[in-house]
């Protein structure tokens, strides 16, 4: 004994298929939508922990940058700067860097490297030396770091 299919159940079966399909439309676009904030808030938290790593590796090189100054300054008093070009080999997975290294007298008089009179003698000497240091990695992008500093250093009046 077969029950009869009326036209009536099978547009009701329809509808709970149609249904069923709209629930499962309606779930697979939530979970799409969830792992796709999940994916990119990843990448955008991968992005920021690597600036982070490329902005305190370029402080670390400016501080080395100060640091070499001094240590030139006190072993040739001529020094006037110089110019690191560090290749990607020497810091691993990082971009190629650069750091500038600029010296200035700085004499007594007006504080900025430059006398005061027309006639300068040359038997005074710099009270003390600007160091600027800018220090600079960079992937040729706008994605660089870049950092710099300036440091004024007294000279001593006794001999070295």
């Amino acid at each position: 004994m077969s029950i009869p299919i009326t036209a009536q159940s099978k547009q009701g079966r329809t509808q709970r298929q149609a249904s069923v399909l709209v629930c499962m439309l309606v779930c697979v676009s939530i979970a799409t939508a969830l792992v796709t904030t999940t994916l990119q808030s990843a990448l955008r938290a991968r992005r920021e922990l690597r600036l982070q790593r490329q902005l305190q590796q370029t402080e670390l090189l400016l501080t080395a940058g100060l640091e070499r100054a001094v240590a030139q300054l006190h072993s040739d008093a001529a020094y006037q700067g110089e110019t690191w070009k560090l290749d990607p080999k020497t810091l691993p997975n990082l971009p190629p860097a650069r750091v500038i290294i600029g010296v200035t007298a700085v004499d007594e008089m007006t504080g900025d490297g430059k006398a005061g009179d027309e006639e300068t003698d040359l038997s005074i000497q710099p009270k003390a030396y600007q160091i600027h240091v800018v220090a600079r990695l960079s992937d040729g992008g706008p994605r660089g770091t870049q950092c710099s500093d300036t440091l004024t250093l007294p000279i001593s009046n006794a001999p070295p």
